[in-house]
């Protein structure tokens, strides 16, 4: 019967061979290489091991890291309204101007290196982005309450309406009953000839 290891060690090393230039500037070629040993202390015996090699691999700067995270949460965010209508309040469309702003001083701080810079305004460009989608959010959220109140009126309105035609309905058969009771007694017996 197998018996699965309790116990794993992942050691990750890297190495550049370009010193001079910057790691995160530069993809590199990388080497996986995974050993299965009978122990973890003193002697060690490899049971089997496994190797891939491959390339493309790039070590992000901390604030690389924060810039390239910025830029997904960035792009996730629409820029237009549900079914591509644009931002109909101006608060919204300035915010949503500022947002493409600091986007693109953004990109160029990151084609420059300057990740730091490029995280700040990668920020910068969220924030003004949500802020837009809230002040759209508020308005629209007026909006709805307004027709909400107009067809609540309307609905009363028509309830109203409802009552002024019972009123006008039982008045007509007070009338009704009236009229033939004048007519009864105002009714004169016929003549004998």
């Amino acid at each position: 019967m197998f018996e699965a290891p309790t116990i794993g060690a992942v050691a990750i090393g890297f190495f550049s061979i370009h010193t001079r230039a910057r790691a995160n500037l530069v993809t590199h070629g990388y080497t996986i290489y995974v050993e299965s040993v009978d122990s973890t202390t003193g002697n060690k015996g490899i049971i089997s091991s496994w190797t891939m090699n491959g390339s493309g691999f790039v070590v992000f700067s901390t604030d690389q890291a924060a810039a390239h995270m910025f830029t997904q949460e960035l792009d996730a965010y629409p820029t237009t309204n549900f079914n591509g209508i644009p931002f109909l309040t101006a608060n919204a469309r300035q915010l949503l101007q500022q947002s493409n702003v600091a986007k693109t001083l953004a990109s160029d701080s990151y084609a420059r290196g300057d990740f730091s810079t490029s995280a700040a305004y990668y920020k910068s460009s969220l924030d003004y982005i949500q802020q837009a989608w809230s002040s759209e959010t508020a308005k629209w959220s007026t909006f709805e309450d307004a027709i909400a109140g107009i067809l609540q009126g309307g609905g009363n309105l028509l309830a109203m309406q409802g009552y002024a035609w019972l009123i006008f309905a039982v008045g007509f058969l007070i009338m009704s009953i009236g009229v033939l009771i004048y007519l009864a007694r105002k009714r004169t017996p016929p003549r004998v000839p």
